[in-house]
């Protein structure tokens, strides 16, 4: 009921799931293209991959409603993409990234797309000022007629007080907490172990299906490892265990690929480079 009041058709259309999903897609599309530029993606996987990223090809509800058992869309859309494409493009699709990679990168391509109206809008507002500027008289008199609230005198200006004041605070307040918190912050790595060691290697499902996907593709793996994961929970085991246990598993993994798959010490991606540029810029504070 109130869309239209708040919003603008062109708005509302470049907002609406679909368009959320297309985008979504293009990000698909444009990995294996970039992939495939890169010599890590055969060009006619990428090719077959871009040749299915229309929006039209996907139930978007069925993909929303399945969303909220993940709590992110991606992960049944990379699986209906992958069920359109041939045995030899299956295997690279999604490869490297993130649901926050396509999520976030989708997000941008939306907003690109609902700023263009905007920016035209605001634009040809510009331009009827300066038309009506060129009139002195007639800029005078539209002056004289605006209501004396329109010069933030009577309410419109008071009320940003209140809000500006909290607002404050709370930034001041958020500041001063994260202060005390990181001051009295001690790191104890053997409980942090012995907290890791609580989900039985669980944690570790996503890196465990990594090293599954060239050879089982990333559906099988998944579905695999979700369900090695399933019996580790009913069994009281580990997933370590239940992979090294699994002869379809050890068909592709040998034992230390197992081990090293499921070691959490060892799975800290880039954490090691964020935290080496983190020191380095308040280093350089710290001298200006």
């Amino acid at each position: 009921m109130f869309v239209p009041m708040f919003s603008t058709p062109a708005a509302t259309e470049r907002t609406s799931g679909s368009a959320w999903l297309q985008a979504m897609l293009d990000f698909e599309a444009a990995l294996a293209a970039a992939e495939a530029k890169a010599g890590l993606v055969p060009a006619a996987a990428a090719e077959e991959i871009a040749r299915h990223c229309r929006v039209e090809l996907f139930d978007v509800a069925s993909i929303a409603d399945r969303a909220t058992s993940a709590a992110t869309p991606v992960i049944a859309l990379v699986r209906d993409l992958s069920a359109l494409l041939d045995t030899d493009a299956r295997l690279h699709v999604h490869c490297g990234a993130t649901s926050q990679d396509v999520i976030d990168t989708a997000a941008m391509l939306v907003a690109r797309d609902v700023l263009g109206p905007v920016i035209a809008d605001l634009r040809a507002a510009a331009d009827e000022c300066a038309r009506l500027a060129e009139d002195p008289g007639l800029v005078a008199t539209l002056l004289s007629a605006m209501p004396q609230e329109y010069e933030r005198a009577a309410g419109a200006w008071q009320s940003e007080w209140e809000p500006l004041t909290e607002l404050l605070r709370l930034v001041a307040a958020a500041a001063a907490r994260t202060r005390q918190l990181l001051a009295g912050l001690r790191v104890h790595p053997e409980k942090m172990t012995a907290n890791l060691d609580l989900t039985r290697g669980l944690v570790m499902a996503e890196s465990a299906v990594g090293p599954l996907l060239g050879a089982l593709g990333r559906t099988e793996a998944q579905d695999l490892v979700s369900r090695l994961c399933r019996r580790a929970v009913q069994e009281g085991t580990t997933l370590r265990s239940e992979l090294l246990a699994d002869p379809q598993v050890r068909a592709v993994l040998s034992e230390a690929e197992v081990v090293a798959a499921t070691e959490s010490a060892d799975y800290l991606g880039a954490a090691p480079a964020f935290v080496d540029r983190a020191l380095a810029a308040h280093a350089e504070l710290e001298n200006r």
